[in-house]
């Protein structure tokens, strides 16, 4: 792996405990399992929105993916 992806890669995992921290910070009066649901639901939320930035789809140094400009 290059610096990139490990830069990238702990950036995403920073927001993830980002999120279940603020979690547990702000839910104090929730219910258990409402607050773990909570946490369950937004951290698929937040994995789905920045899978393609760990795992693209495009490989842009196949020149057969690339999209051309005109």
């Amino acid at each position: 792996m290059n610096a990139k992806k490990i830069f990238t890669l702990l950036l995403v995992l920073f927001g993830e405990a980002l999120i279940i921290l603020c979690f547990l910070h702000f839910g104090r009066n929730v219910k258990t399992e409402i607050l773990t649901l909570n946490i369950v639901v937004s951290s698929l939320i937040y994995c789905l929105l920045f899978i393609d930035i760990i795992v693209p789809w495009v490989d842009f140094k196949d020149k057969s993916q690339k999209l051309l400009v005109q």
